[in-house]
């Protein structure tokens, strides 16, 4: 296109000026609103803040001279009492009508000089309560109190703005806090301090909501940036709060954080907004002399960025956007008015010269026709295919050129009229008739359009003579491709992958078990591959994708789940260098793999057989020998390859076995029997010989098999055991433990002498008999009962305590081991019995000595202590009561000093006895040694745990000793008693046990037979 014609020249041309002319003034006009609105912004900004900042520091000069006042109204102690103290009657009401018109206090305090506070009022609600004396506290190690405990007279303390916390922990909700504290000096030279606690709640509360239509923020800040009253709530109190001590002004607003603060005051602007900033200083509120405080606050007044444009800024924006796209859409359209008609003009004369250029170059016929059926166009190709000349066929009727032969009613006939038709290409062919009376058949398209209200219809014609021919050919082709695959067991797919299509021959349905109308896809086609080769199935593809041919070896499970192996092929076609087509072939190889398998299995089973396989010619020169045979004689298969098995004959051996095999194979019968060969290195080998023919069709010997076992340790193993077999009986009737041989039905085949003994049984009455039923076996032991019978359950002969009856009945306990052995393929089980009956008794008199005090019987500190740790687990588990006594002979010294320790022991021995008596039975007296004793009581507590220490030492204080030697002929002692209890704190054992001991202590210094707790 030229450029004179070009729409977007002209366009520009009209649109450009006037827009910029636009944009200068629009930009002008906003330029002076943004600054006349930061201006206005920021006086009402510095406005709010001074008056903010007036209104806290009379708040703060108030609350000062508030403290002041009471201070100066108690230094002086009057004797009419008209300065009271702050605790008395008078005094209390006093600050009770001071508090109540100062509604901002919720606290007084008055603390002595040590720290310790003296009187507390503090408002609840709308009621104020003096605060009773034993929940005073000791405020000496409070920072407040710190840094004003060394004010001189007439000065003031303020604190810092943060949360009261009483008792350490936070106030929730949380209450901000302000205290101002003043000394109070008596004529005395007593000093006291007087401190007001403000709460900042509705201060801060009026900061936050006033002015809530305004876009200026106030925040109040620590003098290190920690947020008082900030953007969010969940920011604020990070230097009274630990998990908020990152949230700063300076984190939020570095910029402005970093601009030095003077005495007067800082407006400064930032990405962030307007920043009107001022320093609360609360030695400002009173003379810096008589102030001590703690560092100031900062207020700010904050505009955020957003908030400096004009709210109609939006709206003005728009208004000017909507301007120019009206201005762009007005020159737009005047400019495509003025160039249409110029570039209509020469495009239809362009297309007019294009369309005569291309039905003429055409090879398909173009004929048009009228709304009556009359020629008015036809091209050069319509005269080569039907035969008339251009000058016959403009202003004829068409029906003389189009009408189908033999008429058709199909969709796809040319049209021999114009009109309204639907455009449709010719998919199914139709006949006509050329100017020689020849037909052809022809594919023929319509296409109409209407033109100055009239319609138009163009019949394209084209000749497709030589495709029906190609077509015919390939349909004969691929009838006799089918047929080949079919024989040859092979199935073919194209898949197209510009359309992502599969498509199968029958054979390929068929190969999968699918009916003939499944349709194929990729993904389907892989899942009928087995998962451990699918792998191979995606790599074929992708080669076949990348435009390489491939192959590989699949296994397919079909729709019938029948296994099927095949041979895969792939390969590419190309249009220029993409791959448009991929076509492959599968051919069932089931058949030759399934034979190929079996071939190496047999062959993997002769090469790895345990026995000797040779295979020779009739007669009997060897072909073939496995590794075995070389491994058992010596030859390789070269070195008896071609020889005859006499090879293998010792020269002064008798038995020629070598004749007699002949002789089997000659008779065409198979041989078997035990033959003693000679190996290459001279060994004597005895061998296992088996032998059989293979025949051809006609029944002649083709080859013969022998198979040769080595039974040459067998053999001596036989001789063994025969004359272990005469060792092991003598044996086994000179053991001490019964030994019985039982067969794989449970019967008895051996039994011996000790066997007789200890179970009562003869061996004339057990052989034949089912062991079971000699030992009253119990029938609710199946395990047991398998393991007499099962070969692998007990091979080892572990050792298993049991209690088995004699034939007189009478139970003993014994070892008893089962093992078991296969002796000519039969199963045998050997029961060994040991009477362990005195073993038996010296455990438990071992087990009793091991947990009992050998002199009073009690038990022993081991197992004391052992009945302690179980109990005090038990108690912690189910959350139960545990207590422990100490017990201690009061005076025992003296006892076995003045009777002797006989008499001594005799005392202890009482002591056993009657403090067994004394306690429940599911108490545990035990001795710990010398004169101490403990108990252990489950689910006690304490104070049960004492009573029945009481009834204890009752119990031993009336008890009496006999002894010849005293004064009236008895002796009698006292005990004292501790007392311990687990409880948080104390939860060992030997903790309690300390405790209980520490008490027992206690009551030995309070006069001993007693008892104590601890």
């Amino acid at each position: 296109m030229r450029t004179f014609d070009s729409p977007l020249l002209d366009f520009l041309r009209r649109f450009v000026p006037l827009t910029l002319g636009l944009l200068v003034v629009g930009g002008l006009f906003l330029s002076f609103q943004l600054d006349r609105r930061e201006r206005e912004l920021r006086t009402e900004a510095e406005t709010f803040l001074a008056t903010e900042r007036q209104i806290l520091l009379e708040t703060l000069t108030d609350t000062i001279h508030d403290v002041r006042f009471l201070a100066l109204l108690f230094e002086k102690d009057l004797p009419d009492m008209r300065s009271p103290a702050p605790g008395s009657a008078q005094g209390v009401f006093r600050l009770a009508a001071f508090m109540r018109t100062k509604p901002n206090f919720f606290q007084l305090c008055f603390i002595t000089a040590q720290g310790q506070e003296q009187f507390r009022l503090e408002r609840v609600g709308q009621r104020l309560l003096r605060v009773p004396n034993s929940q005073l506290q000791d405020q000496s190690d409070q920072p407040y109190y710190q840094l004003s405990r060394n004010l001189h007279a007439h000065q003031v303390y303020v604190s810092e703005f943060d949360l009261n916390a009483p008792h350490g922990e936070v106030e929730r909700p949380f209450r901000p806090t302000l205290r101002v504290a003043a000394p109070i000096v008596y004529a005395s030279g007593q000093r006291h301090l007087v401190v007001l606690s403000i709460d900042g709640t509705r201060l801060l509360q009026r900061l936050r909501t006033i002015r809530r239509d305004s876009p200026v923020r106030l925040y109040l800040t620590t003098a290190q940036g920690h947020w008082i009253l900030g953007p969010h709530s969940r920011l604020e109190w990070g230097h009274s709060l630990a998990s908020r001590r990152e949230f700063t002004f300076a984190a939020r607003f570095p910029e402005a954080a970093n601009v030095p603060l003077t005495s007067s005051g800082m407006t400064v602007r930032t990405e962030n907004g307007l920043f009107c900033m001022q320093r609360l200083d609360p030695g400002l509120a009173f003379g810096n002399e008589d102030m001590i405080a703690e560092p100031g606050w900062r207020l700010v007044a904050y505009v955020p960025q957003a908030a400096l444009a004009p709210p109609w800024i939006p709206q003005f924006l728009a208004l000017g956007l909507a301007v120019l796209l009206f201005h762009a859409g007005l020159c737009r359209y005047v400019s495509k008015s003025a160039l249409r008609r110029r570039i209509l003009e020469r495009h239809i004369q362009d297309y007019k010269e294009k369309v005569q250029a291309i039905s003429h170059s055409s090879h398909d016929a173009l004929v048009m026709v009228d709304e009556r059926g009359r020629v008015v166009f036809w091209n050069t190709a319509a005269r080569n295919i039907l035969g008339y000349a251009s000058e016959e066929a403009l202003q004829a009727h068409s029906a003389a050129f189009l009408q189908p032969d033999p008429p058709s009613d199909v969709a796809d006939v040319p049209a021999l009229k114009a009109g309204p038709y639907n455009t449709h290409n010719g998919t199914r062919p139709v006949y006509l008739t050329r100017r020689d009376g020849s037909r052809f058949p022809a594919e023929v398209a319509v296409s109409s359009f209407r033109l100055h209200g009239s319609w138009w219809t163009v019949n394209a014609v084209r000749d497709i003579t030589r495709r029906m021919d190609a077509l015919q050919e390939l349909a004969r082709s691929r009838e006799m491709l089918v047929e080949a695959l079919s024989i040859s067991r092979m199935g073919g797919f194209s898949y197209s992958v510009r359309e992502d299509s599969m498509a199968w021959t029958p054979e390929m349905h068929t190969l999968h078990g699918v009916d003939q109308r499944f349709v194929p896809t990729v993904e389907s086609m892989a899942e009928f591959v087995e998962p451990l080769f699918r792998p191979h199935f995606h790599e074929a593809m992708t080669e076949a994708r990348k435009g390489n041919p491939a192959e590989c070896d699949l296994s397919l499970r079909t729709g019938h789940s029948r296994r099927v192996w095949v041979r895969a092929v792939f390969r590419a076609h190309f249009s220029g260098d993409s791959v448009i087509r991929i076509s492959g072939v599968y051919q069932d190889v089931t058949d030759r793999r399934l034979e190929r398998q079996h071939l190496e299995q047999l062959s993997t089973a002769v090469e790895h057989t345990p026995v000797s396989v040779v295979i020779t010619d009739p007669n009997l020169r060897v072909d073939y020998v496995n590794p075995k045979f070389t491994e058992v004689t010596g030859y390789s298969s070269r070195d008896i390859s071609g020889h005859g098995l006499e090879l293998l004959q010792p020269p002064d051996h008798d038995d020629p076995f070598h004749h007699r095999l002949l002789d089997a194979v000659s008779r065409g019968e198979n041989w078997t029997d035990e033959i003693l060969t000679l190996s290459k290195d001279g060994r004597k080998v005895w061998q296992r010989a088996s032998v059989a023919s293979i025949r051809d069709q006609a029944g002649q010997v083709r080859n013969v098999v022998v198979l040769l076992e080595d039974v040459t340790r067998r053999r001596r193993h036989v001789q063994e055991l025969q004359s272990s077999e005469r060792k092991t009986r003598a044996i086994s009737e000179a053991v001490l433990d019964a030994i019985v041989v039982l067969d794989d039905a449970s019967r008895v085949t051996f039994w011996n002498p000790s066997a007789e003994r200890i179970l009562g049984w003869s061996e004339d009455e057990a052989l034949g008999t089912d062991f079971r039923v000699l030992l009253s076996w119990p029938e609710d032991e199946p395990l047991q009962e398998a393991r007499l019978t099962d070969a692998d359950a007990n091979p080892s002969g572990a050792v298993m305590e049991r209690t088995l009856t004699r034939k007189d009945g009478s139970s003993f306990p014994c070892d008893f081991t089962v093992s078991s052995f296969i002796l000519d393929e039969r199963q045998y089980t050997v029961v060994t019995i040991r009477d362990i009956t005195r073993r038996k008794q010296y455990e438990e008199r071992l087990r009793s000595l091991a947990a009992t005090d050998e002199l009073t019987g009690l038990a022993n500190r081991r197992a004391l202590l052992q009945r302690a740790e179980s109990e005090l687990d038990r108690a912690k588990r189910y959350d139960r009561d545990f207590s422990l006594l100490m017990l201690d002979l009061d005076h025992f010294k003296r006892v076995n000093d003045t009777y002797g320790h006989d008499v001594g022991d005799k005392v202890l021995q009482s002591l056993a006895s009657t403090g067994s008596n004394a306690l429940r039975d599911a108490d545990l007296l035990g001795r710990l040694g010398g004169e101490e004793f403990a108990a252990v009581l489950p689910e006690t507590s304490a104070i049960q745990a004492k009573e029945v220490a009481e009834r204890l030492r009752e119990a031993v204080a009336l008890a009496r000793v006999p002894e010849a030697s005293a004064p009236d002929g008895t002796i009698g002692v006292t005990i004292s008693i501790g007392v311990a209890e687990y409880r948080s704190g104390r939860d060992t054992v030997d903790e309690i046990l300390k405790a209980a001991d520490k008490a027992l202590y206690q009551a030995k210094n309070s006069g001993r037979n007693r008892t104590e707790i601890g």
